[in-house]
């Protein structure tokens, strides 16, 4: 309505966004806007609204972790399609510049019955501009994989992504860092794909982690130049 001057929303769930007016579909006004975290964040996806986790409910001097026990205390069923569960921790550390960063983490998917039996894995790191995003799976399942480097997304049926395929039943390493103009992924120690870098610059500010039906993290970090900046169980 042109005699109003405010519009809100609702954001649920932390990350980095870009929030846009348009007026018949031309962007007039763009406003960057990050959702931050009060240290980790864990949540059960349902739409429109997730289901909180209290702290006890995921997280241990182990790691993170939100066990089948607490998917159904919420009463949430997982089947016959299950849930996902996500692991944030957004704006706590010190920008990180994509040009000169690593990243690691182990991580497990915990449940693969029924209709998730690719155990599909989503490692998010948000930026102040596009994120970068590495799907990991079973092997029989890399043809639905996509990778999202910053730039634009790269899928799995038309990229060799067959390397972010691996049982992830067991714990699997997953690492990436910038290495002259391009950005390196290894799984378990293993180089499995190239990308280029943005042509722009980008902060990495935030992380996220998520798990078809529910899954583990433990010993994340991510350093710049080196150095580390931000490191976790």
């Amino acid at each position: 309505d042109k005699s109003r001057h405010q519009f809100t929303s609702v954001y649920y769930r932390p990350g980095f966004y870009h929030a846009k007016l348009l007026v018949n579909k031309k962007v007039v006004k763009e406003r960057l806007l990050m959702i931050p975290t009060t240290g980790w964040l864990g949540l059960i996806e349902r739409q429109p609204v997730p289901v909180y986790l209290d702290s006890a409910e995921f997280i241990s001097k182990n790691g993170l972790s939100a066990p089948i026990s607490v998917i159904t205390k919420n009463n949430i069923p997982l089947g016959p399609e299950p849930p996902a569960v996500s692991y944030f921790n957004v704006g706590n550390f010190e920008p990180v510049p994509l040009k000169n960063f690593s990243f690691s983490a182990l991580i497990r998917n915990d449940y693969h019955s029924g209709t998730a039996p690719c155990q599909y894995v989503q490692i998010t790191l948000f930026t102040d501009n596009t994120p970068v995003v590495i799907y990991l799976s079973a092997k029989g399942c890399i043809s639905n994989l996509t990778l999202l480097n910053g730039r634009f997304y790269e899928s799995g049926k038309n990229n060799d992504l067959s390397g972010f395929g691996t049982d992830l039943s067991q714990w699997v390493k997953i690492s990436c860092h910038s290495a002259g103009k391009k950005i390196q992924y290894l799984v378990n120690d293993k180089l499995v794909y190239e990308s280029e870098l943005p042509l722009y610059n980008e902060n990495i500010v935030g992380m996220g982690l998520g798990f078809q039906g529910t899954g583990s993290a433990k010993n994340i970090e991510l350093s710049k130049g080196g150095r580390s900046v931000f490191k976790a169980f």
